[in-house]
């Protein structure tokens, strides 16, 4: 037996980690789209570009969601302006979520991957497929969890609560992640029993990092030409030293 004191006050849930890596290699990770998500988000990701990182690795794996509008913000951070999103409710009522204004790096020099895993759900899943269908990043890992619903949550009378489902969102190219998840670009399977201190989807996102470092100049042509096949670049093969392309624009 003991005493102890304890001490009432507001609990500030950490959302964001981050940290520069070698190359000058930005890695920031998102653990939940949170009320105080987006201004921690917005805050590490300014230190990484203030301190030289030219290159982003955006981290959403096992990221549950959360707001709507969280999502909204962490994507409008990379997409400089269109459409994101679009929410459709019963009725045709349709609400389209558009890159806000102020992103700090939606310069596409900036070269951003995201990791995603079978526990990205929801949120992650909305800036995932943005990032992806606009051009502006890479997707790295494994499927996610497939997850296009929308819920509010109604207090009740007795301090409990109930969730309800209000609409559905689609990407920005009107595709539904459901129930196949979003799929990455580039597929990387972590077996089971992979030791805690290994990270094979990390590892190939730097991999890849390293090979657009190396092509920086004349990746943009290969770009353009491969836009008007209906294609665009994804991935290099270590195996060949081929680009791959994929799927349609």
């Amino acid at each position: 037996m003991f005493d102890l004191t304890i001490t009432r006050a507001e609990i500030v849930v950490v959302e964001v980690e981050s940290e520069m890596l070698a190359n000058q290699v930005g890695y920031i990770a998102l653990h939940g789209f949170s009320a105080n998500a987006t201004d921690q988000f917005s805050e590490q990701l300014g230190d990484l570009l203030a301190d030289g990182a030219d290159q982003i690795v955006f981290d959403l794996r096992d990221n549950p969601g959360g707001y709507i509008t969280a999502a909204q913000e962490i994507a409008s951070e990379f997409v400089a302006d269109g459409l994101l999103f679009t929410q459709e409710s019963a009725g045709d009522q349709v609400i389209e979520w558009e890159a806000t204004d102020g992103g700090q790096a939606t310069d596409p020099s900036v070269e951003v991957v995201v990791l995603i895993n079978g526990g990205s759900a929801s949120a992650s899943e909305i800036v995932a497929a943005a990032l992806e269908e606009t051009e502006r990043a890479t997707l790295i890992g494994e499927p996610t969890f497939g997850k296009n619903t929308v819920q509010i949550w109604d207090e009740l009378a007795n301090g409990g609560g109930v969730r309800i489902t209000i609409s559905r969102w689609f990407t920005p190219n009107h595709n539904s992640v459901a129930p196949d998840g979003v799929q990455p670009d580039i597929v990387v399977s972590v077996p089971d029993g992979t030791p805690t201190d290994e990270d094979p989807i990390l590892d190939r996102a730097l991999a890849y990092l390293a090979t657009v470092d190396q092509d920086a100049a004349w990746r943009p042509a290969l770009r353009a030409q491969l836009a008007q096949m209906g294609l665009r670049v994804v991935g290099w093969t270590p195996e060949t030293g081929l680009w791959a392309a994929w799927g349609a624009c």
